[in-house]
């Protein structure tokens, strides 16, 4: 019987345990890389999601403070990475009371909000390599009040982007597309109160100050997702002993788990 050799990550190590918890006697080797927990998963509720947001973003100040002067939203006051964080927070809280007008390349007014700053260094937490010196550059920017680079951060400035006379915007799906897996696979959300959704939005605002409620917004959409899958898997998520001699029902080798040091969405 041909077995599965699997590489998946973040959402598709959901995928990889559902498979093997389901199958076990047709995997060969399986490796998971950004482990979701796949009870959290199904269940809506991303209550281990966040543990370790916060390290994720310190770490993105302590980088930036041991880099001196490579990192330009150093100053030669600073005595430590608060003083990176204090500013940077500073700005946040004035964008969350005075939103800043802007037009995009394609010359499209929009509105930059403390909220899509947020969704912008979340974004650069998944990718430290390729994102931090340039999220570093735009808040710098920014600080200075120029919010260029920080507007091509949150995806907006893009060339065309926008409903002109000549070009129509071309909508992608993506956010709807997104809720379709999240919504499709968890329990049906749409019996709760507006009582449940403030505690669950709290809950993850405690975990997460800074990424919480912007996390929290995605299990909310299925508040409002009224059509369900004709069969989805809650588990048990687990698999017998591995065998190499292949014995039927069990995987030939048990799956190896991988994470980052700190991740900002799936911790260890």
């Amino acid at each position: 019987m041909a077995r599965l050799q699997y590489y998946g990550t973040s959402y598709g190590s959901f995928l990889g345990n559902l498979f093997m918890s389901m199958f076990p006697g047709r995997v060969k080797r399986m490796v998971l890389d950004g482990v979701i927990v796949p009870e959290d998963w199904v269940a809506a509720d991303w209550h281990n999601s966040l543990l370790d947001s916060e390290k994720a973003l310190e770490y993105f100040y302590r980088s930036c403070f041991e880099a001196v002067a490579k990192c330009p939203l150093t100053e030669s006051s600073d005595h430590s990475w608060h003083s990176i964080r204090d500013r940077v927070n500073t700005l946040l809280g004035g964008l969350e009371a005075n939103p800043r007008p802007a037009l995009t390349q394609g010359g499209t007014e929009t509105i930059i909000t403390a909220n899509m700053v947020r969704s912008s260094i979340f974004s650069a937490l998944y990718q430290p390599v390729d994102k931090f010196e340039r999220l570093a550059d735009s808040l710098a920017s920014a600080l200075q009040g120029n919010y260029t680079l920080l507007l091509q951060n949150t995806g907006l400035d893009r060339p065309g982007d926008g409903c002109t006379p000549k070009k129509p915007y071309q909508y992608n799906w993506l956010g709807l597309s997104s809720s379709a897996v999240v919504c499709g696979d968890a329990q049906d959300m749409t019996h709760h109160n507006e009582h449940y959704w403030q505690g669950y939005f709290e809950k993850l605002g405690g975990q997460s100050p800074e990424f919480g409620h912007h996390v929290a917004k995605i299990p909310f959409t299925c508040s409002g997702w009224k059509s369900r899958p004709e069969y989805r898997f809650t588990g048990p998520f687990s698999s017998p002993e591995a065998d190499p001699r292949d014995e039927q029902e069990r995987p030939s080798a048990p799956a190896l788990l991988l994470s980052s040091w700190i991740d900002p969405i799936t911790p260890l």
